[in-house]
């Protein structure tokens, strides 16, 4: 089959450091990525016109999702546990608070409008088109989240516990 390789050089001789990519997502429609490294930059790779798009620079996070919207828009999860919103011009849109521990990772129903934001203490539900949060769900004492996801209808979610233990939620 035919593939593509993209070899990211960071060109700033006066750096003594080597960047990396940390995590990287496809958009809905697969013409872009979006790739955050260890140094906390954001950068959006247009496949299809062979360009690519710096969002914002900063603390690096572990994770970051596509929230569909339009103008497109990124989430960013960062060290400090907060989320920031960044449409793909660099424009800051939204900052998400509510996390006590750092964030490790993001599901996304596109179908209900609705994003969801985990870190060992706490899921966090969010609406995709005010930022407002929906509902936070918390783990039980003694354990902690490890991952959590939608189900593809959106009226559930699976969360895994440090201690080995499944969870479904009942939104509805």
């Amino acid at each position: 089959g035919q593939g593509l390789t993209l070899d990211v050089k960071y060109t700033n001789p006066s750096s003594k450091f080597n960047s990396r990519a940390l995590y990287c997502r496809w958009n809905e429609v697969g013409d872009a990525i979006a790739c955050i490294d260890n140094r906390g930059t954001t950068t959006v790779f247009h496949i299809e016109r062979n360009r690519y798009s710096l969002v914002t620079k900063g603390a690096p996070g572990p994770c970051l999702a596509w929230t569909n919207n339009k103008p497109e828009e990124i989430m960013i999860a960062q060290n400090k546990r907060t989320i920031q919103v960044h449409q793909i011009s660099g424009k800051l849109v939204a900052t998400l608070r509510g996390h006590k521990t750092p964030i490790l990772g993001f599901s996304m129903n596109y179908a209900r409008g609705t994003a969801l934001s985990y870190s060992a203490d706490a899921c966090i539900i969010w609406n995709l088109k005010n930022w407002d949060r929906i509902r936070s769900l918390f783990a039980p004492s003694g354990t902690h989240f490890i991952q959590a996801e939608f189900s593809p209808n959106g009226e559930k979610i699976i969360t895994c516990f440090k201690d080995s233990t499944l969870f479904m939620w009942d939104l509805n």
